[in-house]
Parts: C-alpha cells; structure tokens; sequence
C-alpha cells in the first residue's frame, strides 16, 4: 500500500473539522452563560439605621444606635420615653429599685420588673464601648431625672391634696348639718301629725298599732336613714382625702378594694337570687302579718270585744298559740325550697338529723303538749280554780301548753306536767262551788244505845253551825254502815266558797264534837263500851251529869245446891 501525505487532504474532512470547533464553541458559550445564571447575585449591604435619642421633657438623655427585636432605635426610643414618663407620675419612686441585668442581647436597665433600656452590643460596638459601661450612664442620668421630677410633682401634689382636703372637711361639715337639720324637721312634722294624719290601726274595738308606736316607728325609720347618709359621706369624704395625697393614695385604693369589694360581691350574689329572695320576703311578710292579725283577733276575743258563740274566752289565748304554730310551719315548709343549699346533699343530711332527733325525743314533749289541749278545750279547770289533781290539793296557778302549775293550801308551787294531769284524777272544786254542788262530807259511828233521831239532829245542828255552809239545799244525813258494834252516819253539806274547804271540815268537826258532848253522846266504838265495865264515860266534865260516878265492876255471889 502506498501511504498518503498529511498535507493532502480533502475539502470534505476540512469542513467537517470547522463545524466540530464551531459546535465546541457554541457550547462554550451556552456553559458560560448557564454558570453565570447559577451564581447569586451580589447583594448590596443595608446602610444603618439612623440613631435616635431618648428625650424626657426636652433633655435629652442616651442615644441608641442598633435594632432590637425588630425595633429601630426612633421606635426604642419612643417606649423608653413612655416607660420614663409613667415612672415619673408614680406617687412612691424608689430609686432603689433601679438595676441592671446581663441580657443574651446586652445589658438592661429595669425598674423592678419592668426593663426600661437596654445598652445592645450593637450599641457597644458602634459607640466604641460596653454595654455596661453605657447601662451605668443610663442608670445615673434616669436617676437624676426621675428623682427631681418626682419632688416636683410631689411637693405640687401636696399642696394640692391640702386645699382639696380643706375643701372636702368644709363639704363634710355643711353635709352633716343639712342632714340633720333634715332629720329634725322630718320628726318634728311626724310628731305634729300623731293623731291627726297618724292614726292607729284598729279591728273593730281591738287596737292592732296604736299612733303612738306607728310615730315613734315613723321617727326611728328617719333617724336610721340619717345615720346611714352620715356614714355614707364620711366614708366618701376619707376616700377623696386619702387619695388626694401621693403618700396615702395606695391606701385609699386599699380601702375603696376593701370597702367595696364585698359590697359589689353581695350585690351581685343578691341580684342573682333576687327571684328567691323576692319570695321569702313576700312568705315572711304574709306569715308575719297573719300572726299580728291573729294575736290582735284572739286578743280582742279574751278581752270581749269580739264574742262567738261556744267560743270560751279562756280558750283565746291557748288558741292563739295554736294557730301560730300551725302559721309558722306552713310558712316554713313553703319557705324552705327558696333557701339556698336546699337541694344540697349537706343541707338534706342535717334535715334527717334534726327530724331524728325530734322523733326520739319528742314523744313525751308532744304527749304533754296534747294533754294541755285535751285540757284546755275540755275546761276541766281554769286559772285560779281550787282543784285537786291526784293526790294534790292546790289553786291553779298557771296553765300553759306543757304543764299545770299549783300553789297548795301550804303556799308550795307545784308543776305537773300534762300528760300526768290527763291521765289522772281531776276534781274542780271551784266549779262545783259555783254551781253549788260543793259538798263537806264526813261520818261518825255511834252505839246502838242512841237513837238514830238524836244522832240525825245533833249532826244537822253541827252543819248549820259551820260557817260557809248553805241552807238551800238544807244538809242531809245519811245512815251508811249498820256495823257489829256500832252505827256509821254521814253528814252532808253543801257550800260556795270553795276557796276555803279546809277550814270548812276543821270548823264542822269542831260543830259535831261542840254538839255531841252538849247532848252527853259519846262517839265510840261501842265494842269499846262493852268492855270497860268500872271506866267514867269519856265526855268532857262540864258535860257529865251531876252526882256522876263511874261505875264499878258488877259481881255476883251463885249458890249451889
């Protein structure tokens, strides 16, 4: 094979080569211009913000330089202004309690909690200092400031709080003066009206509020009315006094908090069961006035203003007695949904409690309770009455709902209660007397030796002899008991004055034996008188006969045989 030289060649590979290098190129370019796209772009730097001074009152105190919390230095400024001029109208600046305190971002200058500046480290480094070093200046300029500011307005304050209080005093002082005088003249018209425009409030003849307690009622209402304004303005006026100084205004709120806190609490609570308490008052106001319109009723029935027939008097008041009770537990049961707490479990707990309670120990209350009624509407006595009652003999002193009291014939008082009074044996003397059934009854045994005509005459004699004994009907006497040795008499007598039956039997035992040993009549056992052959007769010797002797043994001589 012939080899071919290099130089020689064809147009063909020539144009071939140009189009690959033109090929190369293009993509060249297009790699060129995709990496330029693909680099950022460089970013201009910020300029910084401008700095801005804190201006109080027209000083002009620190400057901030730098951005915190997205804040510029015009708007950290602004609020370190305000912070500045809220402390300044405080009435008790401490400058004690300004501090500083090491941030992530620098170093804050607080007032308490509150944090009034901050030296930022941007502020440091722009300022070519530290941020200590520039909270430090801070510091002393706001204390400077804020000490003289504080003087000013105090001393201002002062002056001010004197004059207002000077005025207040004056205020407090013509207030009272006009209440007062208020006052006085209400009574004074309230006084002239009694009995004219102030009348009493009567039920038929029976007076429920006579003029005299509905003025002085009247009176007492004006008068709680006037210490109550009183109260009311002196209490403002300490507020107004209190809260015109720097020094005491913290205590002014302090009271008005006090004060006031549990008046609006109780408004509050009231107006939100006004509904209930609405209801209460309306069932305590009814029950109340049907109690007065009960006492005024049964008060005028024992007087006798007002009469019923089959109504005793003495009836009235146990009645009334009654009738409350029965108004106080209907008002009660329809009371006591309204209450609060009624449905709560505590409230139901206590309620089982006391209904135990009464039930275990109330049997014998409500016994004696039911006797003094059973007693009180059966008229088995009445107050001052002499009965006896069991096995005691006395005056009825008082008779209640519970129990009976006596004074007895030895002046001692003596209280049974009325369930013992019931279920024993009752005996009205005075209720006798009056119907002059009141009988003295006593028996004397006398021999079969003396006639039952004599025994009968001498024992009518001895009743008529007795003071307090009647005559119509006339005593009767009564041959009870034919015994193995004697004869048993009973005399009887009736009288009207109960009051004093006891001297009765002592004055009629004292008329038999006056009329037994006049008519020479011995009472005794004649088993006794069978017996005492050679024994005086035992009478009184003005009674014996003249030329008695006693007698002597009787013997006698029996021949036999």
């Amino acid at each position: 094979m012939m080899s071919k030289d290099p130089s020689a060649r064809s147009p063909q590979s020539i144009l071939r080569v140009s189009h690959i290098i033109v090929v190369m190129i293009l993509v060249a370019s297009i790699a060129c211009g995709l990496s330029s796209f693909a680099q950022p772009q460089t970013q201009t730097q910020p300029q910084p913000e401008a700095p801005a001074a804190v201006v109080h009152n027209g000083q002009r105190l620190f400057v901030y330089y730098s951005t915190l919390e997205g804040l510029t230095p015009a708007d950290r400024a602004r609020r370190t202004a305000l912070i500045i001029q809220q402390l300044s109208d405080l009435p008790r600046f401490d400058p004690a309690k300004i501090s500083l305190k090491e941030t992530p971002e620098g170093t804050s200058v607080c007032y308490g909690d509150t944090v009034i500046a901050t030296a930022t480290i941007g502020d440091a480094e722009i300022a070519k200092d530290s941020t200590t070093h520039m909270a430090g200046q801070y510091v002393a300029l706001l204390k400077n400031v804020l000490v003289k500011r504080v003087e000013e307005v105090s001393a201002g304050k002062m002056a001010m709080g004197v004059g207002i209080c000077a005025v207040v005093v004056l205020l407090l002082l013509l207030t009272v003066v006009l209440i007062c005088r208020t006052a006085s003249s209400c009574c004074e018209r309230i006084k002239r009206r009694k009995d004219t425009a102030i009348t009493g409030i009567k039920i038929q003849k029976a007076e429920l509020l006579s003029a005299e307690i509905l003025t002085n009622l009247l009176i007492s209402v004006v008068q709680f009315v006037q210490f109550l304004l009183i109260i009311i303005s002196s209490y403002a006026a300490l507020l107004v006094c209190l809260d015109s100084f720097p020094s005491t205004k913290e205590l002014a709120q302090s009271i008005r908090d006090t004060s006031v806190a549990p008046v609006v609490l109780l408004v509050g609570s009231a107006v939100n069961y006004l509904p209930h308490l609405l209801a209460l008052a309306v069932i305590g106001l009814v029950a109340y006035g049907v109690m007065a319109f009960a006492r005024v009723f049964f008060d005028a029935i024992e007087a006798g203003s007002i009469e019923f027939a089959g109504f005793d008097r003495d009836w009235a008041q146990p009645t009334f007695k009654l009738v409350r009770l029965l108004i106080f537990d209907i008002a009660l049961v329809v009371a006591l949904p309204y209450f609060p707490g009624w449905h709560s479990e505590a409230f139901k707990q206590v309620g089982l409690l006391f209904g135990l309670l009464v039930s275990l120990g109330s049997s014998q209350v409500v016994g004696h309770m039911m006797g003094g009624t059973v007693l009180t509407y059966t008229n088995a006595f009445k107050t001052g009455d002499r009965v006896k009652i069991g096995a005691h003999v006395g005056d009825v002193l008082e008779k209640t709902l519970f129990v009976t009291r006596l004074v007895t014939t030895k002046n001692e008082v003596i209280s049974i209660p009325n369930g013992q009074v019931l279920s024993s044996d009752i005996i009205n003397y005075s209720n006798m007397a009056k119907q002059g059934e009141l009988v003295l009854y006593t028996s004397v045994t006398i021999g079969y030796d003396v006639d039952w005509r004599t025994v009968r005459d001498l024992l009518l004699k001895a009743a008529l002899d007795t003071t307090g004994v009647v005559t119509d009907p006339p005593p009767f006497v009564l041959a009870t008991t034919l015994g193995d040795f004697a004869v048993t008499y009973e005399l009887n007598a009736r009288t009207d004055d109960a009051s004093r039956i006891e001297r009765s039997y002592s004055e009629l035992n004292q008329s038999i034996l006056d009329r037994f040993n006049s008519a020479g009549v011995e009472i005794m056992s004649p088993h006794v008188y069978g017996l005492r052959d050679s024994n005086a007769a035992k009478l009184p010797l003005k009674n014996l006969p003249e030329g008695y002797r006693a007698p002597l043994f009787r013997t006698s001589v029996v021949e036999e045989g």
